[in-house]
């Protein structure tokens, strides 16, 4: 495994930028925050066999949540992450975090958040507990899409 992870305010950064430059109409709020970082985490893990970055999931009730990106983002919203640093560039991942953006962007944060509730990593993670990576990217392998040939 390689030390080669990003920082999680920086991916939620884009996210977030996208969001704005999208303006899909759906409010790009704290959950739905969370499930983009889960989802990007999970088929990264699952592609690479490698983490995004390094914070780890809890098992809360509406889903899978980064307890420091929750209270970062509940104390300044969108704003909070106007000064996230950005340590390594993400030019090299734009086209995966954009891939994650079109797949789950689309949905509201209470789909999301029902989806998370039907899969494996967070209903077998004890309440408030860590979801490990380990779970995520065994459960992220099975719904990877086929390649194509």
């Amino acid at each position: 495994m390689s030390d080669t992870t990003y920082s999680v305010e920086s991916i939620a950064k884009f996210f977030i930028t996208v969001a704005n430059e999208k303006d899909s109409g759906m409010p790009l709020g704290n959950t739905k925050l969370q499930k983009l970082l889960y989802y990007a985490q999970g088929f990264h893990l699952a592609i690479t066999d490698e983490p995004l970055f390094k914070n780890d999931f809890k098992a809360w009730d509406y889903g899978p949540v980064i307890p420091e990106v929750y209270k970062q983002f509940n104390a300044k919203g969108r704003q909070g992450f106007e000064e996230a640093p950005d340590v390594e560039p993400l030019s090299s991942l734009e086209g995966f975090l954009q891939n994650v953006w079109d797949s789950f962007g689309k949905y509201s944060a209470s789909t999301l958040s029902q989806r998370t509730h039907d899969e494996p990593p967070w209903q077998e993670a004890p309440r408030y507990g860590t979801i490990s990576k380990k779970s995520m990217q065994v459960f992220f392998k099975t719904i990877l899409p086929e390649p194509k040939s």
